[in-house]
């Protein structure tokens, strides 16, 4: 996968000369590179910042770890767009964010890297998507008359469709040779069926862990944990422990491959197995692994996400954090994994109070590491409350002393976490009444870079049910901060808090801004919030703007979910439309991308002409695959959601940039 981001002084000739797109793994949405350098520009708390690319947005397949320069066979010489450059690499990847930063002091400590990795649960598009739907062009839409028609409302494909429509056109495709095609369709095949399916796919995934191409081998692997059949637990162990038969498998008599491995791992966590907890602890700190920290960081975040034994397993990541044989980036991984045993709301009280003691004793100690801090403070949102008083003020001093501004990021968008989770609120008056000034306080931070988050996590903490009164102050003190900031990553970050809190009253702010602007990404941020709002004044605007070649496809992306939520009844047929007349890589991977994210089974018969077009670049019938897997998807929200939200993006392995980066 297009592993580099692009960053700071290297990229300016090099935007010059790419074109926006890139691409990965089964249908990625690639979030910061791991080449970023950690502290990029230092701690950026006195130079406003500038409007950089905000996070990229999603494609198939997943590239190989290239510097964004594909083989010279494929490219015909000359500079390409990353998307171009990876076509036959390897998995069909969205290649990540082109961060074109334009300001000193600012890299992941940006607010949209945060936004990257956890919108999914806040848009929940298949949600809006099933709801009846607004007809474009209805009058009343921009002030609230406008009538809804349950007819109109979104048919997601049903296991008729996906039967006999579908998988007969992808099963084929995992015996192709081009990559790019047998990626995209593992993860598509996998994404769709449902467990007591799984036996129409299990064999052929199987059978392509013997596949030529190393990315394939590799998407096979994750596929089979994806599919979440109990019949691929086996398959997985052997591959995880490098056996005889996991040899055998993916034909490496040699070993299997670390990748392979690392992905096996990750397949284990989805299946949630109990049998496979001795083995992913054993893998997690055998010390002849200890070079492989992929396969040790995805043991023990794949801990997080079982279902039962959790009072054996906190003991052993709590362990794991100040085990002073495993590398840095690895113990970082274990307080994510603690949290979301903790966020499944399964850890006893016991248990819990154990934990937390641990946890702040840690997050207080001088001698913690940045990164393991930084865990930790996400790791407090999932398993603190409002009763944990400490917790509450520890975080709070975290934000207004500790010297590495993500640290301080993270522990506020956990005080939002935690207050945001209080069903009792009464019980907790006092400290509810200092989180919201404590977070009005942040919005007009003199450290520039807290006022996103403060905007951000103001938002997050008053969308709770129990505290109806904060969300309307909230919304009137984000609305001043928007009028006044001329920052567009600020912009960014306020339009989208009005939306997660369902500002309708900003709906008019938010359009006037919308209008005037002439930077794509802050558009595309301002189309967002007004898809959440449900109060697009002018669909047709967008209907026009969406189809227009040449458009940033993150901008694209944007326009296609801002449909999505609002409820928008034409924007698929628009969207085929868009991908029928399409020409080039670009234009087709990128109308099949949007049309996965709110697509319904209209869409279907078009992708799959698109799917069989032989006449077609692997990579366009890649994103094909990818767009059906995701219209067609078993669960509510993307399968990746279970890695990606509330993960410490500061200390990501290889293997977890692949799964994050998938559409």
């Amino acid at each position: 996968m297009l592993k580099n981001l692009l960053v700071a002084g290297r990229l300016t000739a090099l935007l010059l000369a790419l074109s926006p797109t890139a691409f990965g793994h089964g249908g990625q949405f690639r979030g910061p590179g791991d080449t970023v350098p950690p502290n990029l520009g230092g701690g950026g708390d006195t130079a406003p910042p500038g409007n950089p690319g905000g996070p990229g947005s999603p494609s198939p397949g997943r590239g190989a770890p290239t510097a964004g320069v594909g083989r010279s066979a494929a490219s015909g010489g000359g500079p390409r767009s990353p998307a171009i450059a990876n076509a036959g690499q390897g998995r069909v990847t969205t290649g990540g964010v082109l961060f074109r930063s334009r300001a000193r002091g600012e890299g992941f400590e940006r607010w949209e890297f945060w936004w990257a990795h956890n919108k999914e649960p806040f848009l929940n598009l298949r949600a809006h998507l099933e709801k009846s739907q607004v007809r474009t062009g209805s009058g009343g839409f921009f002030v609230g008359r406008q009538k809804r028609n349950r007819a109109n409302a979104t048919q997601r494909p049903d296991a008729t469709d996906v039967k006999q429509r579908i998988l007969p056109k992808l099963l084929p495709l995992l015996a192709e040779k081009h990559p790019d095609l047998v990626d995209s369709a593992a993860l598509a095949v996998a994404r769709m069926l449902r467990e007591q399916e799984a036996v129409q796919a299990l064999p052929a995934l199987i059978q392509t862990l013997g596949h030529d191409e190393k990315t394939a081998r590799e998407s096979a692997t994750l596929a089979l944990g994806v599919l979440g059949s109990r019949e691929a637990v086996e398959v997985l162990r052997h591959l995880l422990l490098d056996t005889s038969e996991g040899r055998r498998l993916t034909r490496k008599p040699a070993e299997v491959e670390d990748l392979v491995r690392a992905f096996a791992a990750a397949g284990l966590g989805l299946l949630g197995d109990p049998s496979t907890i001795e083995d992913l602890q054993r893998v997690a700190l055998d010390r002849r692994l200890s070079s492989k920290h992929d396969l040790q960081a995805m043991a023990l975040l794949s801990l997080g996400l079982m279902r039962e034994r959790h009072e054996e397993i906190v003991p052993f990541l709590l362990k794991c954090m100040t085990h002073r044989q495993l590398a840095r980036i690895v113990r970082a991984q274990a307080p994510i994994a603690l949290g979301r045993l903790a966020a499944r709301d399964s850890l006893s009280v016991g248990v819990a109070t154990a934990a937390l003691g641990e946890v702040l004793d840690l997050f207080c100690d001088d001698k913690t590491d940045h990164d393991l801090k930084r865990s930790l403070a996400i790791c407090l949102g999932m398993l603190a409350t409002m009763d944990d008083t400490q917790a509450v003020d520890v975080l709070m001093q975290a934000v207004q002393q500790e010297s590495d501004a993500q640290v301080r990021h993270f522990s506020m968008m956990a005080l939002a976490q935690i207050g945001a989770a209080d069903l009792e609120p009464d019980r907790h008056s006092e400290t509810h009444a200092q989180l919201e000034k404590f977070f009005l306080r942040e919005l007009a931070s003199r450290r520039v870079t807290h006022r996103p988050f403060g905007s951000l996590g103001l938002a997050v903490y008053a969308r709770s049910e129990q505290l109806p009164s904060l969300a309307s102050r909230a919304t009137s003190k984000i609305m001043e901060a928007f009028a006044q900031t001329n920052n567009p990553s600020h912009k960014g970050a306020m339009a989208i808090s009005l939306g997660l809190l369902g500002a309708k009253e900003a709906a008019e702010l938010l359009w006037e801004e919308f209008q005037s602007s002439n930077d794509q990404i802050l558009k595309g941020y301002l189309a967002v919030a007004l898809g959440m709002t449900r109060r697009l004044e002018d669909l047709s605007t967008i209907h026009s703007l969406i189809q227009k070649n040449g458009l940033d496809f993150k901008f694209r992306l944007q326009l296609a979910r801002a449909l999505g939520l609002s409820g928008d009844d034409q924007a698929v047929s628009t969207l085929v439309e868009y991908l029928q007349s399409a020409d080039t890589v670009n234009e087709t991977s990128t109308a099949a991308q949007a049309l996965g994210l709110i697509g319904d089974r209209t869409a279907i018969d078009p992708l799959v002409a698109v799917v069989e077009d032989r006449s077609k670049a692997p990579l366009q019938r890649g994103f094909a695959c990818v767009a059906l897997g995701i219209i067609a998807e078993k669960v509510d929200l993307p399968w990746n959601v279970a890695f990606s939200v509330n993960s410490n993006y500061r200390a990501k392995v290889p293997a977890l940039s692949e799964i994050l980066d998938i559409l």
